[in-house]
């Protein structure tokens, strides 16, 4: 199994942030000097907090950037906006469960709209899908009576 962690070297303060070694083997040594190195914390990031480990991050809607499913692509696009407006900060506003059912009712009522718009009522909807079911299970029997039977041997 792998492990990501910060490890320092005693003897020279050589950091590696995010370094990856199987935890069998324990921590590499150090590349400068071939001593042990053990995990440091000092950086202040342990791990399993912001985005150590699967399932940290959660996926984000960056607008024309798209959706950003690790922590590695949100960190790109960020990067990228900073680069594209230096002085401006990327502020992400989480949304609230209030949000997301105002978005869902604003939906259902848009959608009633058009439909009382073009004169359709709650009634004829039922009827119209109650109607494509049953013209689709027609056409389904009709296919599977027109299937030859399987050989019998």
């Amino acid at each position: 199994m792998l492990m990501s962690n910060d490890l320092r070297c005693a003897d020279c303060d050589y950091t590696e942030i995010d370094a990856i070694y199987e935890r069998n083997d324990g921590p590499p040594v150090c590349p400068d000097c071939g001593t042990e190195r053990t995990p440091d914390w000092s950086t202040g990031r342990a791990p399993a907090i912001s985005g150590h480990g699967p399932g940290s991050f959660a996926p984000r809607d960056m607008g024309v950037f798209g959706v950003c499913e690790t922590k590695e692509d949100y960190t790109r696009v960020e990067n990228m906006i900073k680069t594209r407006f230096p002085g401006h900060s990327v502020q992400v506003e989480n949304d609230t469960a209030s949000d997301k059912r105002n978005r869902s009712n604003d939906a259902r009522h848009r959608l009633w709209s058009e439909r009382k718009k073009v004169g359709l009522d709650a009634r004829q909807v039922s009827e119209r899908n109650i109607e494509k079911k049953r013209t689709k299970g027609i056409k389904n029997a009709k296919v599977l009576n027109n299937k030859p039977a399987p050989a019998m041997k």
